[in-house]
């Protein structure tokens, strides 16, 4: 079971926000933030903002349901 916070957090001048994710337990240390698009030309225009860390969307180990199974992944990105 994964355990967490989300803060979400609007995106000036954006119609969309960042869910940020604090992780507890087990994750504890783990924060990840997230962004939603209403549509294709919104995500492709996006440009990320300062404080957001390495892209982790296609990196199965970082899947709630891998973490859940799993813990925390191995090599932190």
């Amino acid at each position: 079971m994964i355990h967490k916070f989300r803060y979400e957090i609007p995106i000036e001048g954006k119609k969309e926000y960042v869910d940020l994710d604090v992780y507890k337990n087990d994750l504890s240390g783990l924060i990840t933030a997230e962004v939603e698009f209403s549509d294709v030309e919104s995500c492709d225009n996006f440009i990320p903002l300062a404080w957001f860390g390495k892209e982790v969307t296609e990196y199965p180990e970082y899947s709630n349901f891998n973490m859940a199974l799993n813990g925390l992944p191995a090599k932190l990105i």
